[in-house]
């Protein structure tokens, strides 16, 4: 998972990857999404960007996209979702 993450080159690719990832993998009993979101989120304050955050309004949308992917492993999807929770100006003032 780590290479992989490393691998991409887009900051945000990178840190959804290790949402994703990291969500899959179920490293902990509980609070697998949490951490990876934290993870996702950490990554992109360091690297000076904004965090994603999902509105509820958008949250039953995210679960479900997030049951696709646990039974996929494709990570299109939820990158097109999450890119979508940002705004893009708001990321332009970051770079």
């Amino acid at each position: 998972m780590t290479l992989e993450v490393i691998l991409c080159s887009d900051i945000y690719d990178q840190a959804m990857t290790a949402f994703l990832r990291m969500a899959r993998a179920q490293f902990f009993w509980d609070v697998n999404k949490r951490m990876g979101r934290f993870m996702m989120n950490g990554i992109l304050l360091v690297a000076g960007f904004p965090i994603i955050n999902v509105p509820a309004k958008k949250q039953k949308e995210f679960n479900q996209l997030m049951l696709d992917f646990y039974n996929t492993g494709a990570m299109a999807s939820m990158n097109t979702f999450l890119r979508g929770c940002v705004n893009p100006r708001i990321i332009e003032n970051f770079k």
